[in-house]
């Protein structure tokens, strides 16, 4: 059984290939509209992935005492 985090970074990694993919395919071909495709390079990916990557981790000690 997976926990709702690891599904939501499956839906994260299904939803970035299949991009990729229609990314790849001539502009008359492609499946995802143009507004979709905006939006998901634009906003969505990036911030999905900002989130994912996010370390809580103290870089200094000001860092951790405050």
């Amino acid at each position: 059984m997976t926990n709702d985090y690891t599904q939501i970074i499956e839906a994260f990694d299904l939803i970035t290939q299949a991009f990729e993919r229609d990314q790849k395919r001539h502009f008359m071909d492609q499946h995802i509209p143009i507004s979709m495709q905006h939006l998901l390079e634009e906003q969505i990916i990036p911030q999905m992935q900002q989130e994912i990557d996010y370390d809580p981790t103290p870089q200094t000690a000001y860092d951790f005492f405050h």
